[in-house]
């Protein structure tokens, strides 16, 4: 993958950490079912493509 800037990698760094964490939180929240578990993830993976792409089609 190539970055246009060091400003543009740590961005993405950030947002793949950002990721991360969201995709934890879900898996482990007691008071989702497996089906709200899976609704969240698809959810928390299309939001996740949608910045990524943006930050990699930015001009930083």
């Amino acid at each position: 993958m190539q970055f246009h800037s060091k400003a543009q990698e740590q961005a993405l760094m950030r947002l793949q950490v950002q990721h991360e964490i969201a995709v934890a939180g879900i898996k482990s929240n007691a008071q989702l079912t497996d089906e709200e578990k899976q609704t969240a993830l698809k959810a928390e993976v299309n939001n996740f493509n949608k910045k990524k792409k943006g930050l990699q089609g930015a001009a930083f």
